[in-house]
């Protein structure tokens, strides 16, 4: 069983990366994993897309868990032309734009989207859900 020491920690830590921290989401139209950087990301080239800000609940315990859920819905702005590549994936980042920043966690989209012109993405509330077992 792990040490009160430990569940501290891990507390700490998913609060400091997520709950207190200022982050953006973006999307992705190429496959990314754990390890993937924001050199590796794809976005969509539409005009109106860009990586919008994102917050997280204080995390809720509950047998040995620790969890953090996305606050309120995020919405992409309808899109201008309609969209040629598959977004599969979104992304939590430190970055509102660019390459300078670190990806905290990645989000396989399923199904995956491909939006048309006049049409909104949206990650409704309570999508992303990250935990921490201690």
């Amino acid at each position: 069983m792990p040490s009160m020491l430990a569940a501290a920690v891990e507390y700490r830590a998913l609060k400091s990366e997520f709950t207190d921290a200022t982050l953006y989401v973006g999307l992705s139209v190429v496959p990314l994993h754990r390890w993937s950087t924001l050199d590796d990301v794809v976005e969509p080239d539409d005009a109106s897309y860009e990586r919008k800000p994102i917050t997280f609940s204080a995390p809720e315990e509950r047998n040995g868990m620790a969890t953090i859920y996305n606050t309120g819905s995020t919405v992409f702005d309808p899109w201008e032309d309609d969209e040629d590549q598959e977004i599969v994936y979104a992304f939590v980042t430190t970055a509102a734009s660019g390459t300078d920043g670190e990806i905290r966690l990645v989000i396989e989209l399923v199904p995956s989207s491909k939006p048309v012109k006049g049409e909104p993405v949206q990650i409704p509330a309570d999508f992303i859900q990250v935990g921490v077992r201690y």
